[in-house]
This record gives C-alpha cells, sequence and structure tokens, in this order.
C-alpha cells in the first residue's frame, strides 16, 4: 500500500513539473519539490522514532545493515498574485509519519514595496521560527549535511510558529537590519521532547498533522510495574489555555562580514495546565553567527533555555537544555565540503539530564540542476541515565550512522 502510494505521488510531481510553466513564464506561481532517496548503514541502538533513547533517524536496533530507505517527497507551492504577497505550502510524504501526507508549514507574507531605507511586512500562518543559518533549503533541509545540527532537529520536532509576525527593515548603503516580533498559538506542548528523550539529531521535522512519540522508558511509568504499555505520544501542535506564545528576533547583514542572529522565545504555558496533553512553559534564547571568506562558510549557533511542567501533586518539574554547533563548509564548482560539530546538554531538576557530543561530515556532488548526490557520516557519544530504566542499559553509548542519498530536484 505504502509503495502504491509512494509511485503514485512520484507520477504526480513528475507530471507537475512537465505541466507547470517555469517561474519566468508563469510570473505568479511555481511549483517545486524532490525525491530524497536513500542507502542508510543505521545506528545500532533502538532508535528515538521507536521508543527508544538513541540519538539518531535510523536505527537498526541490534541489527545495523545497510538498508534502502525514502528520504522524503516533497512538493512545494508558491503563489505570489501581486509583488506585495507572497504565499507558500510544503507538503510531505515519507515512511515515518502518521499520515499519508503532512503540512510542514503554510504561509502568506505581505511586504509592501517600499522606495525608502524602510520596509515593513506581516507573516501570518504555520511556519518555522527565525532561528536556523543552516536549514535554508526548502522542506526544512540543509544545503551542507542530510542532518541538520541538535539544534536545529530540535526547532523542526517541536517548534511550529502558528500565528502572526510582524517586522520593519532598515537597508543601508551597507548594513541591513531586521526586527520582528510574533504572537502565536498550538505550540504549548513544545519541550516535552527535549524534556523525556534529550537532543537527537534528525533530518525529520514534525508535521503538522503529526506526533512525537516519547520514549518507552518514559511510558512505563505510566502503568503499574509488570504491565504491558502501549506507544506513548503528544501531540506537538495544541492549546493547552489561552496564554498566546510570543518571539522577539534581530538580525544584522553585512556582506563583507556576514550575518548576526538573535531570538528569544517564550511559548508562556501554564506549567499547571492540561486537558488530553500537558502543557509546558518552554523558553530559550538563541544567536547565531554566519561569515564566508572566498569559498569557506562559517556557521556558528548556540541555544539555552529551559522547559517546565507541574503536575498535580508533584510539583515544578524543571529541565534546562543547552546546545551548540560550529559547521565549516567549503564549495568549489559542483562539490560540497562540510564538517559540522555539535555539543548539546540538559539538566533535570528530579531525575538528572544528560550530556554528548557529535562530528558529522558531508560530502555532496550536484552535477545537475535537479541532482545531488550526498554522503555523510555521523558519529555520536551520549551519556543519559534514563537508558538504564529501559532494560538496564548503559548510560553511555556511541552510534554511527552511514548515509548516501540521491536527491532528484524538479
Amino acid at each position: 500500500m505504502g509503495a502504491t502510494i509512494f509511485h503514485r505521488l512520484l507520477v504526480a510531481c513528475l507530471v507537475a513539473r512537465l505541466l507547470v510553466p517555469s517561474p519566468a513564464a508563469a510570473g505568479d506561481y511555481k511549483i517545486s519539490g524532490y525525491t530524497d532517496f536513500r542507502l542508510v548503514y543505521p545506528s545500532d541502538t533502538e532508535g528515538f522514532l521507536g521508543g527508544g533513547l538513541g540519538k539518531a533517524r535510523w536505527a537498526s536496533n541490534g541489527q545495523a545493515t545497510i538498508r534502502p530507505e525514502l528520504g522524503a517527497v516533497l512538493l512545494r507551492g508558491d503563489a505570489t498574485p501581486f509583488p506585495a504577497l507572497h504565499a507558500v505550502v510544503e507538503l510531505r510524504y515519507d515512511t515515518q509519519q502518521k499520515t499519508v501526507l503532512d503540512i510542514l508549514d503554510a504561509f502568506a507574507r505581505y511586504r509592501p514595496v517600499s522606495v525608502t531605507r524602510w520596509r515593513w511586512g506581516i507573516k501570518a500562518g504555520a511556519f518555522f521560527p527565525p532561528i536556523s543559518l543552516e536549514n535554508s533549503d526548502i522542506g526544512w533541509v540543509s544545503p551542507w549535511t542530510l542532518t541538520p545540527s541538535a539544534i536545529n532537529s530540535w526547532v523542526g520536532d517541536e517548534l511550529r510558529i502558528i500565528g502572526s509576525e510582524a517586522g520593519v527593515e532598515w537597508r543601508g548603503d551597507v548594513d541591513h537590519i531586521n526586527l520582528a516580533g510574533a504572537l502565536f498559538a498550538w505550540n504549548q506542548p513544545a519541550g516535552v521532547a527535549i524534556a523525556d528523550r534529550g537532543w537527537v539529531l534528525d533530518d525529520h521535522p514534525v508535521g503538522l498533522l503529526d506526533h512525537v512519540r516519547r520514549p518507552d522508558a518514559v511510558a512505563a511509568t505510566f502503568v503499574p510495574p509488570g504491565q504491558d504499555y502501549g506507544p506513548l505520544y503528544t501531540d506537538e501542535f495544541h492549546q493547552v489555555d489561552g496564554n498566546p506564545g510570543w518571539y522577539l528576533t534581530a538580525n544584522w547583514d553585512r556582506p563583507d562580514y556576514g550575518r548576526l542572529t538573535a531570538l528569544y522565545y517564550d511559548n508562556n504555558a501554564d506549567p499547571a495546565a492540561h486537558d488530553s496533553v500537558a502543557a509546558w512553559r518552554t523558553k530559550f534564547w538563541s544567536a547565531g553567527a554566519q561569515t564566508q571568506a572566498s569559498n569557506v562558510t562559517l556557521i556558528a549557533q548556540g541555544m539555552t533555555g529551559s522547559t517546565a511542567i507541574e503536575p498535580a501533586g508533584v510539583g515544578m518539574i524543571t529541565t534546562d537544555f543547552r546546545s551548540a554547533f560550529l559547521l565549516i563548509g567549503w564549495q568549489r564548482d559542483n562539490w560540497r565540503y562540510a564538517l559540522r560539530g555539535d555539543l548539546f546538554s540538559t539538566s533535570n531538576s528530579r531525575s538528572g539530564g544528560e550530556h554528548g557530543h557529535a562530528v558529522t561530515a558531508a560530502i555532496s556532488w550536484k552535477p545537475y540542476r535537479w541532482l545531488r548526490l550526498t554522503s555523510e557520516l555521523m558519529k555520536i557519544d551520549s551519556w543519559r541515565p534514563q537508558r538504564q530504566l529501559d532494560d538496564n542499559g548503559p548510560k553511555r553509548i556511541g552510534e554511527t550512522q552511514f548515509q548516501v542519498a540521491a536527491k532528484l530536484s524538479f
């Protein structure tokens, strides 16, 4: 059944590419997308998508062998009915989500044309917060690696702004400054994954119709000892109380230096509130920098914050989290080389936390506009006492994941 759906989607994408005029011919709309095929040598531990406490997307559960996988099929629609208005919707199909098709984001942006140094704009819908300097391609993916950093993996898994953003730009002769703020709702469970399973490295952002699987070690605590328990999920995009969340962000761009970004996020949830799911009060700072010298690109980002919950009769439980990465990229003709190092940790006021690091190396070759071939090797080392609750596993594990991807774009 899944293979049949996939084949139909692939044919539909190819037909759409043949029928839809180029942007230059149409002028007001565009359909694009990609199909991402993988050969994967997975991590040999139980992965987080299956209820385990591994850190990598692809898991073998103890039997690591090379196997084919579908990374994703993405379809994106862009519409610009007039110059000031731009609308976007991104749909995804893969084998690791709850529904056949899911929505990654869908929003509209209005920015009137300005002949002065000042320009304002508004944005509304469901969109990723403006945090990442790394994930700049369509579908919330990076042009440098297959797997984004721990920071941007978490952003993709738990954060989506369902609301509106207003911003103002100042465009100088060289400098460009952007200030923006947003009000949003339906993101109050954000924080459950970073608290329950910690940081992961994942190129599978959660769609608006999907849910996050919590570790089996957590699910076991909800039933009496010795009883069976099923998978435990949390819907990320849910409003529990009436409090709106917000963020403020600032960017500074200068071509001869690079870019600096900073953002403060607070979902403003009441940690004692719950209905079908619990509210988590999540707030954090994020800062990043990017610069380029000749054909070498440097990207750095750091994040620090906390998430808190207050179950009835238990009291406040707070998880502090922090992470940072540095990516070095080199582009030469049709080749791209990237090396990234990640550091990450959490601390929990009751059950401890984790700490770890990861190194990711990737090589990409783009011989044609529509084809990109990428190989990626990722090594992760992490220490988490919670693993002893999951079949008395080791606190510290090392994981290796290797992938080769063929990405066909249209």
